[in-house]
Formats: C-alpha cells, sequence, structure tokens
C-alpha cells in the first residue's frame, strides 16, 4: 500500500520537470497518466525516459483537436491532479488555464509548471533548462567568486584574487566565464517544488474536499537551489555571516590518487589524517595523537582570522593536502579514511553508481525488465515509509499503451464544503526540528514556508550561532527552543513537546539519537500519531550507514561530480554551489512528510520516514540507467571545458565579452539560426538534435558558431535571434542583484525582506511554491538560538516559577540570559 493509493494523476509534460514530477507521485502509489501526442511527449527523446516515465500508463490526446480537449475535461473531472507542463498563453488557448477547468473539477488539484511563472515580462521566454540557468545566473554562480556569494550580491566583486590562488585550490571550473551545467537543475528544482505543492493540496483536500491550483516555475526551481546563495542585507560585516566555503579560490575536499582514480573528502578536508597517514612510504591507520599534531592551527580554529586570511589559508592547506592523496591509489585511501570513521567517497560515473549493491539492496536502486531495452537498472525509490512503502510499479509505457483500454472516468460531483480553508496548508501542524548543518533544516524549512509551526529545538549555546549565511538561509522561518537534551531536567520539556508535536525531523548520525533519547521508539510511545522523519547520509542499512555523509560526497559517489565535470572526455571532477545534495535530501524529507501527513489524514496513523544525500543525488542523475552489461544509454554530455555538450546546446563568448547559450532544439530554429548569423552554407552540415550522438561535423560547426558569435555583443546577438525564432539567453552574471530589485519578484513572493535580529534589513528567495487557496509565506527570519526559549515553554504550559527554574538549573536557556 503507498502512501497515494486511490490518487489518479494526469500528467501533460513537456520536460523533465513535469516527467519527474509525475514519477515521483507514481512511486508512491498514485495512478499517473501520461497523456501525450502521437509521437510522444518531448521527454521520450531524452535518456531518462525510462526513468522519468517508469510506472506511467499512456494515452495518445491530441490537445489541438476540439474533441481531444473534451475528453481531456471529462478525464480531468474524475481525476485528483492534472499536471500541466505548459507556457501560460498556449495553456489559456487550449482552454486548460485553471480558471476555466476549476468550476467542472472543483475537486482537482492542477499543478502548473512554467519556465517563469505568469503575468511578468520574461512568462513567454523558453522554458529550457540550459536557458533559465543562463537567464538567472546559474551559470555565473556555479564558477563561483573571489569572494563570499553575498558579497557578489552586494555588488563587492573582486576581478581577480589578492593572492596567488595555488593550482589545484580552485576546483569549479577550468577556465573563465560561465560554466555550462550537466544537469538540469531547473527542472529538478521545479519538480520537487511541484510535488510539495500538489501534496499540500491533496492533504488540504482531506478538510475542505476542494482542490486549488497550484503553481511553480523552472525559475523558482533555480531560486530553491539558490536561497543559501542569494541574500542581500544590511549589515553584511555581522561577525561570522561570510563564510569561505564556496569562494572558487577554497578548495572543495576534491583529490586525485596516484592511480588516477579521485574521491571526496570534505566538510571539513582532513588535512592533519590526510598528513599523518601519507608521512612516511606506506599508507598507514595514524593514531589520534599523529593526527592532533599535524593538524593546522589554522583548521582547529579560524576564528580570529579575516575572511581573506582564512581562504588563503584553506587554499595553502587544500594544496598541501593535495600532494598527500597523490602518493597512494584511491582505494586504499578510502579503506584507511572509512576504518578510522572519515567520511570519504569516490568519484564514479553514474552508471558506476548504478552498479552500488548496497544502494540495490537498500532499494535506492532497483532493476526492471523494459519492453524496449530488456533488463535495466535505475534508480529506485528514494523515500522510505515504514507503514505505506513505494514502489516501482513497472518500466515506461509504450505510446498509447493505455489508449484503447482506459475507461471514462465518472465525474465527481461538487462536493459539500466540509469547512473553510485554512489561511496556510500546513496551518495547525507542529513540526520539532533537531536537524544540524543544512541537509536536517532546509526540509524543515519548507514546512515552515507552507505554514507549519517549526520548532527548531537547539542544544548549542544562546547567541549568534546562526548568524552565518548557510544558516540563515536553511532555518528562516522557525522558533528556537535553547534545551541540554543530556541533562535530566530535559525529559518534562522534551515529554510535552512530543506529545502536541506532528513531525519530529533530523538528521543526525546513526545512534546519535538514541543516545540522547529521542529515537522513534521512545518517542512514539509519548506519541502514537507522531510522523517521525530522519535523513541520513548513505542508504540506511551498508557499509557507510554509519560515517559522515554530506552533499559533496553523495554526489561524488552517485555521478553528479564526474558528470558536472566532463570527465568523460577529459576532464576534472567538479562540486557546484548548487548540486543540492543537501538541499535536495532536504526537499525530499519535506515530500516525505507531506505524504505521511496526508496518510494520517485519512488514516489516523503516524509512521517513520526517511531519505538521504545520496538518495537525492541519485535522482539528479537519473537521466541515465545501465543495460545487463553495465553500459548506459548513449546520451548527451558536456565537453571537458564545460561549454555544453553540442554546437547547438552550448555557450558562445560573444564581442563584448558577454556570453550567449544556444539552444537549437528543431529544424526551424535550425534554419533560424542560420538565417541570424548569415551562413547559409552551414546547412550542408545539417541540423541534429541536441540529444543525438555526437558526430565528427560537430567540431567544424562549433568552430563556425565561435567565429560568428565574437563579431557583436551579447545583446545583439539575442536581438537578431529572438527575432528569428531562436531559443537563446544572455548568460547574466548579475541576476543575484537584479532580482532584488525587481519589484515584481516581491509582489509574487519569490522574494522577501525582513527585519533580522543582528542582520538588518534582510531580502532573500521567499516561498516558491503557490496555492491559490492556502498560499505560503514566510513567517519569519531565521532565529537566532533560545530567541523563543520562553514563549515555548509558556506555550507547554509551565509556570513562571517552573521556566525559572529550568532557567537556573541550566536545562534550557534564552538569548536573553
Amino acid at each position: 500500500m503507498g502512501s497515494l493509493d486511490g490518487i489518479r494523476v494526469l500528467e501533460i509534460s513537456r520536460g523533465v520537470a513535469g516527467a519527474m514530477a509525475g514519477m515521483l507521485l507514481g512511486d508512491h502509489g498514485a495512478e499517473v497518466i501520461k497523456l501525450e501526442p502521437l509521437e510522444g511527449d518531448p521527454t521520450r527523446r531524452l535518456s531518462g525516459s525510462p526513468v522519468w516515465n517508469r510506472g506511467k500508463r499512456s494515452v495518445v490526446l491530441e490537445l489541438e483537436r476540439a474533441r481531444e480537449r473534451e475528453r481531456l475535461l471529462r478525464l480531468a473531472a474524475g481525476a485528483d491532479v492534472l499536471i500541466t507542463e505548459l507556457p501560460p498563453r498556449e495553456s489559456a488557448r487550449l482552454g486548460i488555464d485553471h480558471p476555466r477547468l476549476a468550476p467542472a473539477c472543483p475537486r482537482l488539484v492542477q499543478v502548473s509548471i512554467t519556465g517563469y511563472g505568469r503575468d511578468n515580462p520574461h512568462s513567454e521566454r523558453p522554458a529550457i533548462d540550459a536557458l533559465v540557468a543562463a537567464r538567472s545566473g546559474m551559470q555565473w554562480e556555479q564558477r563561483g567568486w573571489f569572494g563570499a556569494p553575498t558579497d557578489h550580491v552586494a555588488g563587492i566583486d573582486a576581478e581577480r584574487s589578492a593572492w596567488e590562488v595555488p593550482p589545484r585550490a580552485e576546483q569549479t571550473g577550468h577556465r573563465e566565464g560561465p560554466i555550462f551545467l550537466a544537469h538540469p537543475w531547473p527542472s529538478i528544482g521545479a519538480a520537487l517544488l511541484a510535488v510539495a505543492g500538489a501534496l499540500s493540496a491533496l492533504y488540504v483536500r482531506e478538510r475542505t474536499g476542494r482542490g486549488q491550483h497550484v503553481e511553480t516555475s523552472l525559475l523558482q526551481g533555480v531560486l530553491l537551489q539558490s536561497g543559501h546563495l542569494y541574500q542581500k542585507l544590511e549589515n553584511p560585516e555581522q561577525s561570522g555571516y561570510r563564510l569561505w566555503y564556496y569562494d572558487r579560490r577554497a578548495p572543495k575536499g576534491l583529490f586525485e590518487c596516484s592511480d588516477g582514480g579521485w574521491l571526496h573528502q570534505w566538510p571539513p578536508i582532513d588535512h592533519g589524517f590526510a598528513a599523518a597517514a601519507a608521512r612516511g612510504d606506506r599508507l598507514v591507520q595514524p593514531d589520534e595523537e599523529a593526527v592532533r599534531e599535524l593538524t593546522p592551527p589554522a583548521q582547529r580554529g579560524m576564528t580570529d582570522l579575516s575572511y581573506e586570511d582564512a581562504v588563503r589559508q584553506q587554499a595553502e592547506l587544500g594544496e598541501r593536502t593535495a600532494q598527500h592523496y597523490l602518493r597512494f591509489p584511491r582505494d586504499r585511501w578510502l579503506e584507511v579514511l572509512h576504518a578510522a570513521g572519515r567520511g570519504a567517497a569516490p568519484v564514479r560515473s553514474p552508471e558506476e553508481a548504478l552498479a552500488d549493491e548496497a544502494l540495490l539492496a537498500d532499494g535506492a536502486i532497483v532493476e526492471l525488465e523494459d519492453p524496449d531495452h530488456g533488463s535495466i537498472r535505475q534508480m529506485g525509490i528514494l523515500q522510505g515509509m515504514s507503514a505505506t512503502p513505494g514502489a516501482v510499479r513497472g518500466p515506461a509505457p509504450r505510446v498509447g499503451a493505455d489508449s484503447g483500454s482506459l475507461p471514462e472516468p465518472v465525474a465527481t460531483p461538487e462536493p459539500a464544503r466540509r469547512g473553510a480553508p485554512p489561511a496556510r496548508a500546513l496551518e495547525g501542524v507542529v513540526v520539532l526540528d533537531f536537524g544540524l548543518a543544512m541537509a536536517g533544516p532546509f526540509g524543515a524549512q519548507l514546512l515552515a514556508d507552507l505554514g507549519a509551526d517549526v520548532i527548531k529545538v537547539n542544544s548549542s549555546r544562546a547567541g549568534l550561532d546562526f548568524g552565518n549565511w548557510m544558516a540563515v538561509g536553511v532555518e528562516r522561518g522557525k522558533r528556537s527552543l535553547s534545551i541540554d537534551l543530556k541533562h535530566t531536567g530535559s525529559r518534562e520539556v522534551l515529554e510535552r513537546l512530543v506529545r502536541r508535536a506532528d513531525v519530529v525531523h533530523h538528521n543526525m548520525r546513526v545512534g546519535v539519537a538514541e543516545r540522547l533519547g529521542i529515537d522513534e521508539p521512545r518517542l512514539r510511545a509519548l506519541n502514537e500519531r507522531l510522523i517521525y522523519c530522519h535523513t541520513l547520509g548513505w542508504e540506511r542499512e551498508g557499509p557507510r550507514t554509519h560515517l559522515p555523509g554530506t552533499d559533496q560526497m553523495g554526489n561524488a559517489l552517485a555521478g553528479t561530480a564526474y558528470e558536472a565535470g566532463g570527465m568523460h572526455a577529459g576532464g576534472r571532477p567538479v562540486w557546484h554551489p548548487n548540486s543540492m545534495g543537501d538541499l535536495g535530501n532536504g526537499a525530499l524529507s519535506a515530500l516525505v512528510v507531506l505524504q505521511a501527513l496526508y496518510h494520517r489524514e485519512r488514516s489516523g496513523a503516524g509512521q517513520r520516514v526517511d531519505t538521504s544525500i545520496a538518495f537525492a543525488a541519485l535522482l539528479f542523475n537519473s537521466f541515465t540507467w545501465t543495460g545487463a552489461d553495465g553500459r548506459g544509454p548513449a546520451r548527451p554530455r558536456i565537453d571537458a571545458q564545460q561549454l555544453g555538450t553540442g554546437p547547438l546546446y552550448r555557450l558562445y563568448r560573444t564581442a563584448d565579452d558577454g556570453w550567449i547559450c544556444l539552444a537549437v532544439t528543431a529544424e526551424p530554429e535550425w534554419r533560424g539560426l542560420l538565417r541570424a548569423i548569415g551562413e547559409p552554407g552551414l546547412d550542408a552540415i545539417g541540423f541534429v538534435p541536441p540529444w543525438m550522438p555526437a558526430r565528427p561535423a560537430d567540431a567544424t560547426l562549433a568552430q563556425r558558431l565561435e567565429l560568428a558569435f565574437s563579431e557583436a555583443p551579447a545583446g545583439e546577438w539575442q536581438r537578431r535571434l529572438d527575432r528569428a525564432g531562436v531559443p537563446c539567453e544572455i548568460s547574466s552574471r548579475d541576476f543575484a542583484r537584479e532580482i532584488f530589485e525587481d519589484p515584481g519578484a516581491y509582489e509574487r513572493g519569490w522574494v522577501v525582506a525582513c527585519d533580522h535580529p543582528t542582520l538588518g534589513r534582510l531580502a532573500q528567495p521567499g516561498c516558491l511554491v503557490g496555492l491559490s487557496e492556502t498560499p505560503g509565506e514566510v513567517q519569519r527570519p531565521s532565529p537566532l538560538v533560545g530567541q523563543h526559549t520562553r514563549e515555548i515553554l509558556r506555550e507547554l504550559d509551565f509556570s513562571a516559577q517552573e521556566i525559572e527554574r529550568l532557567h537556573a538549573d541550566g536545562v534550557v536557556r534564552s538569548l536573553e540570559d
């Protein structure tokens, strides 16, 4: 039994976002019906189609025909969710926009995924991943800046480093300029947001009987991944706010070994361990005394260093540590690191990741029989649910496989309103967030945006612990209760919290929750309706379970770093700031909590749920699968210079040192390109769509296009290409600044501004999925530790005298203490 059993989803997808959203719903029991033209929807030609379309049914429906649109209305009247991935104007032209569907389908949850949302100057721009990434500045953010990301937002840009960067320190690109992204990040973000909105709306419908309109976009998918990078504040010099991690000069933990293999060891990079292990002629398991002796003072504590000095020291340490790793083979390094409980992961291709037997045993990889490809391996179920486990329901169907067998549904009568909708979808839901770093807190933040009362349970000292920009990006909307869970006097506070909670959410390493007394069996004894969410680094049970797990290492293991660096073409692995391992894990945890809340609303039962960073990274690389020989399908891959996947889907430098991103995907666009550049002779090369394998003539075509684009500035090229109907965008350096000056972004709630207790006026991305009846909101800025302790204790019915005693005994702390 899946959490979404009995739910029927209609999917009209044009790209990765819609297909992936349908897949995620189908994996947990929803019946997903693809409505597609006779030639199949556009995702059919992509390498990920056997994954993203798995378990669905396929019905041919030609929406340009009036009779077929009438059939769609009948299907929608009996469905629960309709996912459309169409430009706003086209939805209106076809008569399937929400204003026209809602009166006939009052229970329907309609999910609209667009490129840039409705009613703004960019609404009809092409909804293509590479182009959205270009317009939104994502390609420049992936390279990073000389300074913190928030420095760039503030307009503080250095053209070059003030000191010489060691050759192995900078690992975010191999040339100047923007970086073409190997992964469809905007669509991945949009898919996660679309599913969050759909599940929230279904949860509300259980209370009200009525559906609503859910909206998100590829641009909002970018903002989902960039909220911790895009911040503008009044007081950026506040002590502790700026962190060196994403500075382009800072090492990212990628190390080449003597056999040419690469591994990722982060965070933090264990410089002392590497030095101690490699100090002799053989790689040895060092004792902790030797590790402490060789751990540089700069790594033990850098609070007294300036930002610039901290970055420089890390870069120098990274160069030194890289020399240690080069002396011994990768597998031996991994053996030594893991034996000492240190986190590290091999950099593997996505296809190599699918050979991981521990992930297969855990269900995160599955094997199935595909009608076109035979026995294949692909990404499996990414979210565990103890009472309602998901399952891959079968392979991707052939186009129209169910056209003759799908019964026409009976229209559901308009429901009697059971009650007024809540102001926010999760109004009244209480979440206890014990999360650490980013992977845990981000999921709880998404729940807060949807209306939940999220109580951040901190054991840290009161003060400015949440004053750095990463915490500001993942802790907003919450209230903070500071409590020492190791103190025997904390039990009464904890028990009262748990009895009134709906969700407990944490990402502690295996065994830590048990030692703190917040493991599931003990908490469920207090509240059997509890939804207990534990997010992990790796698999639930396997060789890595007890090791530290991070964004960077999960993406190395699953193939992201390999793919992003163009390693198949001789490039080096890359970890990008937007690779979303932590945030993807957090988003998946929010989705599985929403599924559990929906199931509990229908059944009354709570359950245990989970996901992991490694599982999230498998989702990012779900554009591939492997056959019985372990090989994957032919698919587009970026070149070693990270310019693009082919001459018609890549970046080109222009005369003013700007960059134009091209995405020619159809024959008419190819003809338009030839007209725009005045090169009709190139027609002899012929058009091949960018998802087809590379050909020898591609190098010649790329060279000719490079020469053509170098003859005019980027703005001029965009005007010419737009007039010729050629999809393109300028790769923006300044979007991260411009969005904070855009009144429309604030009106739509995509950017919000509020007063932070220490940072002054703070603006950052807001709630990124719209719900027409129960819209989300950012309830408050990120709290300081202990800011709401007294307030929360009063809500738990502690008297004033009891509250003072708890403070005096050191059980709890308040900000003002």
